[in-house]
């Protein structure tokens, strides 16, 4: 986009994740985009969607077709590399912004910063900024910003990990490059309206198991090794 010429300055490169096969899901993904962009009014945003389900257009943002098999990172990845702006966030579909939601990770004077969710059980205790390492209360795999200039450090997102574990595999190489810990921003709240839709996946097994294993191969840890849904997935497919 420019103006009289001039390449527009975005604040903020948003790239949403979305597979919007039903009314009832577009309606979501579209709620997302609206509430992220209206509850950021003095922000300009650059918001695009990274979209499976054909012929899904949203308002406010541009919609990317990637019919595809489903990767979390890479689709994440390529939205990112369509824009310019020194920060970038990736979201899910099943979120609602509340207002002001943008400026408090701005002002958290950190390279990778989360939103909370108050209802998550995870992070409905925090009271004030908390950095750590930990998924899903430190760092929000849902809906977490990041200098544009890390993204670039690490390579990308470690796209060797599909779905499942897609945040772990973001964590450990935030390790690697030696940078602050996450941090969750308590003035900053976004709302994760958990979606059931991966339940209906037909490769459920690949997108979710699948991932915990090739994680663990890939950075030598043990994820999963006291679940027995995962242990019994490792027995079917015959893996150690």
């Amino acid at each position: 986009m420019t103006t009289a010429g001039r390449p527009v300055s975005h604040d903020l490169d948003v790239v949403f994740l979305s597979k919007a096969t039903t009314p009832q899901l577009r309606e979501m993904t579209q709620r997302a985009v609206q509430t992220c962009i209206l509850g950021a009014p003095d922000h300009y945003l650059n918001v695009v969607v990274i979209e499976q389900a054909p012929e899904v257009r949203y308002h406010g943002a541009t919609t990317i077709h990637r019919p595809g098999e489903f990767n979390f990172n890479a689709f994440a990845n390529y939205g990112i590399s369509l824009g310019n702006a020194k920060w970038v966030m990736v979201a899910t579909n099943d979120l609602e912004f509340e207002q002001d939601w943008l400026q408090p990770l701005f002002a958290a004077g950190r390279p990778v910063v989360s939103p909370i969710d108050p209802g998550a059980n995870t992070q409905r205790d925090i009271t004030e900024n908390t950095c750590g390492w930990d998924k899903s209360r430190h760092f929000s795999g849902w809906c977490f910003m990041l200098r544009r200039d890390v993204w670039e450090d690490m390579g990308g997102f470690d796209d060797r990990v599909k779905f499942w574990c897609s945040d772990d595999a973001v964590l450990e190489q935030l390790k690697l490059l030696n940078v602050m810990e996450p941090m969750v921003v308590v003035a900053s709240r976004v709302h994760h309206r958990v979606s059931a839709t991966l339940m209906s996946e037909p490769n459920f097994d690949e997108l979710t198991w699948k991932q915990v294993y090739v994680f663990n191969q890939l950075y030598g840890k043990r994820l999963g090794e006291d679940n027995e849904r995962y242990l019994a997935w490792k027995r079917r497919e015959g893996v150690t």
